[in-house]
């Protein structure tokens, strides 16, 4: 099976004013409590990212506060696998959001599911320029601030599809 660089990243956009939270596994790769993929528990005073019982757990204490926390990773470029990124947001803004960016380097493209004031959208990144890959009918699958969401994106045989607490679209 050839194995192309993947890079997935845990994506946070978020405009808060206390804590939130962020659990994301990879599922078919590795364990955070040995991550063969070198993620990596780093932080500053604002941002914090540890690993915690096998979770690779985010923590946010700014207003305004862009933050990427990313390590390359191994995925087949053909075959299956799923991928889960798991937050709370407490507090939030309409303008919070939080999701997962993974792409293809050698493609030059990139795909970002997106959640945000409980709807989610995809989009792909390709040559420098954004467009929403389907309009979405994610209206309500997303839970309030507050409350645990998990989005996730899984690749088999019949494609991509991208889940919201249980919602595929």
């Amino acid at each position: 099976m050839k194995h192309n660089q993947v890079i997935i990243f845990v994506l946070s956009l978020l405009t808060i004013t206390a804590q939130s939270s962020a659990q994301t596994t990879e599922t078919l790769l590795d364990h955070f409590d040995e991550p063969s993929s070198l993620w990596s528990a780093q932080g500053n005073s604002t941002a914090q990212a540890s690993v915690e019982n096998g979770f690779y757990v985010l923590r946010h204490n700014q207003t305004q506060r862009y933050a990427t926390f990313s390590r390359p990773t191994a995925l087949p470029s053909e075959g299956n696998f799923y991928l889960e990124t798991r937050f709370r947001i407490n507090n939030a803004s309409p303008q919070s959001s939080f999701g997962l960016l993974w792409g293809f380097p050698e493609l030059n493209t990139f795909y970002c599911l997106n959640g945000f004031e409980q709807a989610f959208n995809i989009f792909e990144f390709q040559n420098g320029s954004y467009r929403e890959l389907q309009p979405t009918e994610s209206e309500g699958h997303l839970l309030a601030s507050g409350q645990w969401n998990t989005l996730g994106i899984r690749r088999d045989e019949s494609g991509l599809t991208f889940y919201a607490n249980g919602h595929s679209s």
